[in-house]
């Protein structure tokens, strides 16, 4: 693993090419690059993508996150540590533990392997273990968290013969979003059906019998580092945007049946486990056109700005020229004319 940082960082805009973030399997002919070149701006004022002919798109999850009611194990929860600022502060740092479970994930994918020594030596790297103490993370903890979490990952897609096709693939669509789909892949399943087994004795002798059989299916699969099997209607929608994305991207697979799962760690002791939460066909089209449109009735994400203050100040300067205001199209413009 390279010694790079581990985390993600928000504070001032950050504008990267989300392609520059893909990787597609080589050796699976029907995935070829996104049919658009997608760039991503990170503030904190949110995540917007933005193509090079300036079409602008909110993210999936900021349009779910402003639409969506805070769910009732949440609200539980930020009540279980006393205070919204103390549950804020939590989940920032569970947001970076997810972040580098991200990454881990990828470079298993995309290397075939992965080095848990390497990890443990790269946390405690100078750049990131500065970075964890400062967000108030305990090394260690976070180490064997992660360590625990890849070895999870390797369980499930040796369980379920995982093909992996595409990995932090970043795509948008005609509802008007975009996002990163976290994984596509080929993969198999117990799934119950008729597969012309009978009843040999008894009453329903003869009578078709329902049984269960291991069967290659596609599927989008969303990464949670959370290590409780928790799901939500946040990230059923999620999915379902992912599946409307490939299906219009790639038309290939406009009429195949794609499944959609949550995938979790487990926090495991004596056996490796994972949650694998199925969330296939809980929402219709409709209700992302409805949502979507209802989010730009009510926010505008072109129209976003971020705040920059920088400089030295004197007795007789002038504070005008310690602040910087931009607006998301400045800073999108800016990026492709000096790209």
């Amino acid at each position: 693993m390279e010694k790079n940082k581990l985390f993600e960082e928000t504070k001032d805009a950050i504008i990267v090419s989300a392609n520059d973030e893909m990787w597609i399997a080589e050796d699976y002919k029907v995935m070829v690059d996104p049919p658009v070149e997608i760039h991503r701006l990170d503030s904190g004022q949110g995540r917007i993508y933005f193509t090079n002919d300036y079409q602008f798109y909110p993210g999936v999850t900021s349009v779910i996150g402003a639409l969506s009611e805070t769910p009732d194990a949440l609200m539980e929860w930020i009540i279980k540590h006393g205070s919204l600022a103390a549950a804020r502060k939590e989940m920032n740092m569970l947001a970076y533990i997810g972040s580098a479970m991200h990454t881990i994930i990828a470079r298993l994918v995309i290397d075939k392997e992965f080095d848990i020594d390497e990890m443990r030596a790269a946390i405690h790297d100078e750049v990131n273990l500065k970075e964890l103490l400062t967000k108030g993370l305990e090394p260690y903890s976070v180490a064997d968290r992660l360590a625990k979490s890849v070895l999870a990952f390797e369980r499930f897609m040796r369980d379920h013969k995982v093909v992996p096709i595409a990995i932090e693939l970043p795509l948008r669509c005609s509802l008007g979003v975009a996002s990163m789909v976290d994984f596509f892949v080929k993969m198999t399943i117990g799934q119950k059906g008729f597969w012309g087994e009978v009843y040999k004795s008894g009453a329903r002798k003869g009578e078709p019998k329902e049984t269960k059989k291991d069967v290659e299916v596609f599927a989008a699969i969303d990464f949670k580092s959370g290590m409780k099997a928790y799901s939500n209607k946040k990230h059923s929608l999620q999915l379902k945007f992912y599946e409307v994305m490939i299906k219009e991207n790639y038309p290939e697979f406009e009429d195949v049946d794609i499944k959609l799962y949550n995938w979790h760690p487990k926090d495991w002791q004596n056996e490796i486990g994972y949650h694998l939460i199925d969330q296939t066909g809980k929402h219709e089209l409709r209700e992302l056109e409805l949502m979507v449109e209802l989010y730009r009735m009510r926010y505008n994400p072109v129209g976003k700005r971020t705040l920059k203050t920088l400089g030295k100040i004197t007795p007789d300067s002038d504070l005008s020229k310690n602040f910087k205001i931009e607006s998301f199209r400045d800073l999108a413009t800016n990026y492709i004319e000096n790209e």
